[in-house]
């Protein structure tokens, strides 16, 4: 569509100039709709009209057009769009307030340097989220898109004083103050943009968009005719896994177990008594609580899903995230003394051990450099009784939902959905840190079955996350060794491969593509050359692998780069190279979208090969 000035003069007709046309998303779809139905454009030709920021208008809350405000004159930072929509609330700082604020039914965005798992409950009654520091990757942007809150990250001018409950924008070169706000103040955050303005700015809210007979039904339909990658679901409970199914998603790519953790104050009391247990009685009692909350979170999630797959990766993070914040432990000036109490009272309080042992066990746990320390399948290595127990809930899970879906009377039981489970272990890096988890999941799997004599475990593989670069050269070993399936957690890989923190890299990031020196951002959109080399070779070496070995071997993207548009294009593409990917995984808010990229990807390869085959025809 064309936007036209023209004119006419001593009946001559002039064309003053052309653009594109913008038009909304709602616009966009309709048009998409209308051309088929019209036989002016073909199905796959009408795809290609849509744009992906067109649908995710439809699914986001967005500022009314009518009401714009002035980029000039109302904004008054930006950050890293790192989930898109619009949020209109008063400040609050701190996670406790949002949820008062919930309560009173009053809207409100939290502002806070870098959030963190302790954050969570105050995330959720956020209408949006905006920190000072981070990336696309960081706490605050991976748990903003997985609930399609909108969420801006790395806002550099953006100055925090929790203790004053206020904040102030500062000029990113001069240090000038450009605006300063209380809490309670009034703020707008485009998410879609990365804009913080300085007032409320008229919402319009996103009208249901999957009713049977929509415009946009009509287009998803023409989606899965000709889209050749499934799409899943990022989702870490049972809601999450709903909203993504009824989004089109065709299973769970990637369950958190560690989000899990933070449902309640009970649960991470329970992680916490885990976490600093100085002997085996006090570490085994804080695993056998954690036993039955475990395994009723992946019932929750089985019994959502149906015979849908899941993929449920085993615990990831560092230990320590699971504590209060390092800074509440300092003990030698500056330290706010308000929270250093709170916190060492809380932790005795809990753990029966005096002051000095809290201090002693959470000064243990602290690195240097956490995101390449004690995490993933180390901490399942060196503690593995944590991977016993979580293998134990995903089989007693299992066989709870197994016995259901037989004994219902609405089914034979020959058609019963039975749980579709994959066990996914994390941050692998070489082949025996494979089988040594492996080993202690079939061991616990055999412990379930003699103690269950009678019960049926279902069906159950076990797999790796690739996000370690030695693991993407070595993935052939990991097939040789029998890991069942690969799916490429391509946040922290590309974190590897540039050596780039991706909760630091919003200081340098904005300036890297002001300059040029990227064209992208890798963390959003993936890095071809570097990153996605990496993973067209992993794919390639690993399907020969398999098909010598004549075992089958599936193939997935769960980072955040498998709801991105262009990153999906080259996902798609990798096929007709001899590396398949069989899934891409993203949040539930991002399923529409990853659904709409993989369906135009295989439109415009097809389209190419058509005009190819034509040219040829002509020659």
């Amino acid at each position: 569509m064309m936007d036209i000035e023209f004119t006419v003069e001593c009946g001559r007709f002039f064309i003053l100039q052309c653009r594109a046309g913008k038009r909304t998303g709602e616009a966009a779809i309709k048009i998409a709709r209308d051309v088929v139905a019209e036989g002016l454009r073909t199905e796959p030709e009408a795809l290609l009209l849509i744009e992906p920021r067109h649908v995710d208008q439809l699914l986001h809350p967005r500022f009314d057009a009518n009401s714009p405000y002035d980029v000039a004159e109302d904004v008054v930072a930006s950050g890293l769009p790192a989930s898109p929509g619009a949020a209109v609330g008063a400040i609050v700082f701190s996670a406790a307030t949002a949820k008062v604020f919930r309560l009173q039914k009053q809207p409100c965005v939290l502002l806070r340097t870098e959030t963190s798992a302790e954050d969570v409950g105050g995330m959720h009654a956020a209408e949006g989220i905006l920190t000072s520091r981070g990336g696309m990757t960081s706490h605050a942007a991976v748990v903003a898109r997985g609930w399609g809150k909108p969420c801006i990250v790395g806002c550099d001018a953006l100055r925090v004083d929790d203790s004053a409950r206020a904040c102030t924008f500062v000029h990113p070169r001069t240090g000038d103050t450009i605006a300063t706000f209380r809490e309670g103040d009034v703020v707008s955050l485009n998410g879609t943009t990365g804009e913080v303005i300085k007032r409320a700015v008229p919402l319009v809210e996103p009208a249901p968009p999957l009713d049977e007979d929509g415009d946009l039904a009509t287009v998803l339909r023409w989606v899965d005719a000709y889209r050749e990658l499934d799409v899943r679901a990022n989702a870490d409970d049972a809601d999450d896994a709903r909203r993504a199914f009824r989004a089109g998603a065709a299973g769970v790519g990637l369950a958190r177990t560690e989000h899990m953790f933070f449902g309640s104050k009970e649960r991470v009391d329970t992680v916490r008594r885990l976490v600093l247990a100085d002997d085996d009685k006090t570490r085994a009692a804080a695993l056998q609580a954690l036993l039955p909350l475990q395994r009723a979170d992946f019932a929750g999630l089985f019994r959502a899903a149906g015979s849908r797959p899941v993929c449920v990766r085993l615990l990831d993070p560092p230990l320590h995230e699971f504590l209060p914040k390092p800074g509440e432990f300092e003990s030698t000036p500056p330290f706010d003394a308000e929270k250093f109490g709170a916190a060492t009272a809380e932790l005795t309080a809990l753990t029966g051990q005096t002051e000095a042992r809290v201090l002693e066990r959470t000064r243990a746990l602290r690195e240097t450099n956490p995101l390449l320390g004690l995490r993933g399948c180390r901490v399942g290595i060196t503690s593995p009784e944590i991977t016993k127990m979580q293998a134990r809930a995903i089989f007693e899970a299992s066989i709870e939902v197994t016995r259901e879906a037989k004994s219902s009377a609405s089914l034979p039981q020959a058609s019963a959905p039975l749980p579709n489970v994959q066990i996914m272990i994390p941050l692998v890096g070489c082949a025996s840190e494979f089988t040594h988890q492996r080993d202690a999941i079939l061991e616990t799997a055999r412990e379930v079955r003699r103690e269950r004599d009678g019960d049926e475990l279902a069906p159950f593989e076990i797999g790796v996350m690739i996000e370690v670069p030695r693991a993407a050269l070595l993935g052939t070993e990991l097939v040789d060794a029998g890991a069942a399936f690969f799916s490429f957690g391509t946040n922290d890989l590309t974190q590897m491969t540039f050596g780039y923190s991706r909760d630091d890299v919003a200081t340098f990031l904005p300036e890297y593509l002001r300059l040029g020196i990227l064209q992208d951002d890798p963390f959003a959109t993936i890095d071809v050359r570097g990153v996605g080399a990496l993973v067209e070779r992993c794919v390639s070496d690993a399907r020969d692998a398999a098909r010598a070995r004549k075992a089958s071997l599936k193939i997935s993207v769960c980072g955040e780069h498998g709801g991105d548009p262009r990153s999906i294009t080259f996902f798609h593409d990798l096929a007709s190279r001899g590396a398949k990917i069989d899934h891409v995984s993203c949040s539930p808010f991002r399923v529409v979208v990853a659904r709409v990229a993989a369906a135009q990807a295989a439109c415009r390869e097809m389209t190419e090969t058509t005009t190819d085959g034509d040219e040829k025809n002509k020659k």
